[in-house]
């Protein structure tokens, strides 16, 4: 007599069922839309990218960083892989040597504590990687200034006559990366860039292919970022029409006195021009003293003390600059700029060993160095073992 007429059972289910239906639907809805905004907001927005061309026996050609500045322009920027930095547990080594024995991530803290650039990215191209991008755009034009030989000495002869002409990738990539017997590094970064800028300024503007053509690299294009995310960086300097303006430049050096081999031609960046140049052409672009890593700038009489140090400094986890030489005070002198941590200078005294030091304030540092090290007497002196630094 109770009993409730099936259509009405029907019914109840039904509209349960399309509740249910509505409310799964609907917080799928509102997952998916939190997902999208996390990965809006989480998408990485690459202004610098490094780049690394690294020959078959391992060892680095050239090092060309492009800077997007406030997306009016592209400053290319040369660094010479000959220029001796402290690559982290690697030890003090030239670039060229650093090749693609350390990781990309270590390659992009070397490079930006001593030019001091923030590098957003670097992805490390081998010959074959170049050759790849090259023949994925069906070659690419040069200019060649005079006929070159850009093949390896154990390797089948590869000829590029002189006059503009198109190159395969396997032409393109020595013409890019081998430095000849006679020419100074200039004429290398001259061609480097005219390739560089050759192969991805005829990317297609379509999103995914060169990402495609990046991630098909494998190992021979090795990035401490996506291949979504260079993409992306070339991508836009070809939609704002960025290449046909670019600005290169060479970042200064000299002779460094830090050769651990007398045959070495190693060279130490410039600090006080490299500074300056960089804060006339991509300021956006500087390392900031609170966003960087402590670094550590070290002044010395003796090349072998700046050594020394600078692998202290690596094992504290702290960033190396070569300071150069200075004549050797009665006591080590350490100035510090206000926005270093303390600790960190604490801990490198007591690692060099040394109790007592002039310490002051510097309110000028701050700009390519944080910390400023003058290697005294004392620390030649230490404990009577003058061995231990000579």
């Amino acid at each position: 007599m109770n009993r409730i007429p099936s259509f009405l059972k029907w019914l109840v289910i039904n509209v349960l069922a399309l509740a249910i239906l509505t409310s799964v639907f609907y917080f799928r809805g509102q997952q998916q839309e939190i997902a999208n905004n996390l990965e809006l907001d989480t998408k990485t927005q690459i202004n610098s990218l490094l780049i690394q061309l690294a020959d078959d026996d391992r060892t680095s050609r050239a090092f060309v960083l492009l800077i997007k500045e406030n997306d009016t322009e592209l400053v290319a920027i040369n660094i010479s892989p000959k220029i001796a930095i402290q690559f982290g547990e690697a030890g003090l080594m030239s670039a060229e040597q650093a090749g693609t024995q350390v990781s990309p991530e270590v390659i992009s803290d070397a490079i930006a504590t001593a030019t001091g650039i923030r590098i957003d990215g670097t992805i490390t191209l081998q010959r074959l990687a170049i050759a790849g991008l090259v023949d994925s755009v069906d070659g690419v034009e040069v200019n060649a200034k005079a006929g070159l030989l850009v093949s390896g000495p154990d390797e089948d002869p590869l000829y590029v006559p002189p006059g503009q002409q198109r190159l395969d990738g396997q032409h393109a990539a020595g013409y890019a990366m081998f430095q000849q017997f006679i020419e100074d590094e200039s004429a290398l970064f001259s061609r480097t860039n005219e390739v560089i800028r050759a192969i991805f300024n005829n990317v297609p503007i379509e999103s995914g292919a060169l990402d495609e053509t990046l991630a098909s690299l494998g190992s021979l294009a090795r990035s401490d970022i996506s291949t979504q995310d260079i993409s992306d960086f070339f991508l836009s300097l070809n939609r704002l029409n960025l290449w046909p303006a670019a600005n290169y430049q060479t970042i200064e050096t000299q002779l460094s006195e830090l050769e651990l081999m007398p045959e070495t031609d190693w060279l130490e960046v410039k600090q006080p021009e490299t500074y300056s140049l960089l804060a006339k052409l991509v300021p956006n672009t500087l390392l900031q003293s609170d966003q960087s890593p402590v670094r550590f700038e070290v002044l010395s009489e003796f090349s072998i003390d700046r050594a020394v140090v600078a692998s202290e400094i690596s094992e504290l986890n702290l960033r190396f600059i070569d300071g150069g030489r200075i004549d050797s005070p009665p006591i080590t002198q350490i100035k510090v700029s206000v926005s270093a941590n303390i600790s960190d200078v604490e801990a490198l005294r007591a690692k060099l060993g040394l109790e007592d030091v002039l310490f002051e304030w510097d309110f000028t540092l701050g700009e390519y160095s944080d910390v400023r090290i003058v290697i005294g007497v004392d620390y030649r002196d230490r404990d009577q073992v003058l061995e231990s630094v000579n």
